[in-house]
């Protein structure tokens, strides 16, 4: 299995397309951490397959973003060249409790065929790999 231990350190190398990683972060308030919220089909994170939701975001070509707000996170992979070197951790008790909170957005796979609901008329229309842009999270006390 190419399954990644708990608590894995990762630094990956990935290509944007179009300008873009397709992927979007979440967290970077006081209490939370940046992390992947959600990975758009056909973006870059979802062809190299190896980020996954939940993924907290430790650099970002090198530079620690660890204590950086959500937007400067969003600004400084806006600022990389068309490769972007990140550093992340995955830590599968963080994305419990992401999940548990409702915190955490899909992994959209290009490959798969999309369904609608019978009688549904038209599918709702859905933003093409938007890149990265900052995802609402509500906080929970």
């Amino acid at each position: 299995s190419t399954d990644v231990p708990s608590n894995s350190r990762l630094t990956i190398s990935l290509s944007k397309v179009d300008g873009k990683l397709g992927m979007q972060l979440g967290g970077g308030a006081k209490s939370l951490p940046v992390y992947i919220h959600n990975i758009s089909a056909g973006g870059g994170a979802d062809i190299d397959g190896r980020l996954k939701i939940g993924d907290k975001v430790l650099r970002i070509d090198g530079i620690d973003v660890t204590q950086m707000t959500h937007e400067e996170v969003v600004k400084a992979l806006q600022n990389t060249g068309e490769i972007v070197c990140m550093t992340v951790l995955r830590d599968p008790r963080f994305l419990q409790r992401l999940t548990e909170h409702g915190l955490t957005g899909t992994t959209q796979k290009s490959a798969q065929p999309t369904s609608k609901p019978a009688g549904s008329g038209k599918a709702q229309p859905r933003r093409a790999a938007s890149g990265i842009s900052t995802a609402s999270s509500s906080s929970s006390s």
